[in-house]
């Protein structure tokens, strides 16, 4: 039994460690050696909305995602058996219902003995890191969709009846005529009493000498 000196140091550290944790601008918690959570910081509470005492214990794997619980399970299980730091990434479910993706760390305190005595853990919020990281990851997948289309062409000429009235279109690389003029080519009618015809083999791109004035048509004129 603790004698009652260190009983008050005791009782003044666990409050010093309270008024930190209240301080931060992160989600604190605390677990014993087996890995049972025993502690949540106000800020926790605040954003989940679910009472300390419904998370403790287990309680807390409710609100995480069920598409990350598996992992974050095995993650914790493997830091809890190896005696080292645990770090994952999941979405945990807000007071408003929707879920967020947050950055947990824990690691272990332990005595004098090495043997852990107590796991201390934060998570902060990388939603938005996490939506950056999501449209660049579409977008390199577009681009390399795109990549695996038909060689570009580095410009588009047209061959019309009248005399010299054969003009650059499109004086920039592009893959095909609708997207050019996002129609196809049937549906184009340019500014003058001509049609053109067939259209000539892509050519190397050179500057332009005018650039045709023309008008989309889609579904007849307008």
């Amino acid at each position: 039994m603790l004698d009652k000196p260190l009983q008050v140091r005791a009782v003044l550290n666990e409050n010093h460690f309270r008024e930190l944790v209240e301080a931060l601008p992160l989600l604190v918690w605390t677990a014993a050696p087996d890995g049972r959570c025993d502690y949540v910081s106000p800020q926790w509470v605040a954003h989940t909305g679910l009472p300390a005492e419904k998370q403790v214990g287990w309680g807390w794997q409710k609100l995480v995602h069920p598409e990350d619980l598996e992992a974050l399970r095995a993650g914790w299980r493997c830091a809890l058996e190896n005696e080292e730091i645990f770090d994952g990434e999941f979405r945990i479910r807000g007071a408003d219902g929707f879920y967020r993706w947050f950055k947990s760390r824990a690691t272990p305190q332990r005595d004098g003995h090495s043997k852990i005595v107590k796991w201390f853990g934060t998570n902060i919020e990388i939603d938005r890191q996490k939506w950056q990281e999501e449209a660049l990851r579409v977008r390199l997948e577009a681009d390399a969709r795109v990549k695996k289309l038909p060689t570009p062409c580095p410009a588009w000429f047209f061959r019309f009846a009248a005399p010299r009235m054969a003009r650059r279109v499109c004086p920039t690389p592009v893959r095909s005529s609708k997207s050019i003029f996002r129609y196809c080519p049937a549906t184009i009618s340019l500014k003058m009493p001509r049609r053109f015809s067939k259209p000539c083999t892509p050519m190397t791109c050179r500057e332009s000498t005018k650039l045709l004035k023309f008008r989309r048509a889609h579904c007849g004129r307008r």
